[in-house]
């Protein structure tokens, strides 16, 4: 079973990581780059919300399968 999860937790974090940090590293180029696209910014900062959301389900999810190989309770998520 734990099997399963992890290869749907793996290609969550591809279908889903990839494009986001594909786009907020854009974003951070052309900052860098001193080109300043006013919406572009805007929508970046809801992105790196979600991809700090979905980083923080994917270790919950990391640590409940890891505590369900090794036998014990599932950790408490903070």
């Amino acid at each position: 079973m734990s099997f399963g999860r992890i290869l749907l937790l793996m290609a969550g974090c591809v279908l889903i990581g990839v494009p986001l940090v594909g786009y907020i590293w854009e974003t951070i180029n052309q900052a860098l780059a001193l080109r300043f696209d006013t919406t572009r910014l805007a929508l970046t900062i809801p992105a790196v919300v979600v991809f700090g959301l979905f980083l923080r389900f994917a270790a919950g999810q990391i640590r409940a399968i890891g505590a369900e190989s090794t036998g014990e309770g599932a950790a408490p998520d903070r």
